[in-house]
């Protein structure tokens, strides 16, 4: 299981892939909208880079007593360094598979701004 992967306050790549990928092919078939949260790289890094920062400020506990350390920042599964390497491959896999005939009966809600997400959860109640 991808949690079991987990160690010292990350999570590899691969354990990350395998349980987005497990999710999909749970959710997706039963699913009749899909809402696709497609933020900018600058967006998306201004939030991981916050998000960083704050942890290892607080030191505040992830899960199991794991925290962020700022020496880790510089491995190539930190948040920081995983979103800056896979926001483009990610985006592509996301037209790619919203575009297969298996996911056709999917409504594809593409919001790029977070203020498109804020208006659609607005709608919503």
């Amino acid at each position: 299981m991808a949690s079991e992967r987990a160690t010292a306050g990350r999570v590899s790549r691969p354990a990350a892939s395998e349980a987005i990928e497990e999710v999909r092919d749970l959710l997706w078939p039963r699913a009749t909208t899909l809402v696709w949260l497609d933020y900018s790289r600058g967006t998306v890094m201004s939030r991981v880079v916050r998000r960083s920062i704050t942890r290892v400020v607080t030191r505040r506990e992830l899960w199991n007593g794991n925290r962020s350390d700022w020496r880790m920042w510089g491995e190539s599964s930190h948040p920081i360094r995983w979103a800056w390497r896979t926001h483009a491959a990610r985006r592509e896999e996301y037209e790619h598979l919203s575009a297969l005939p298996e996911w056709s009966h999917l409504e594809v809600v593409r919001l790029r701004r977070p203020r498109d997400a804020t208006a659609l959860l607005s709608l919503a109640g």
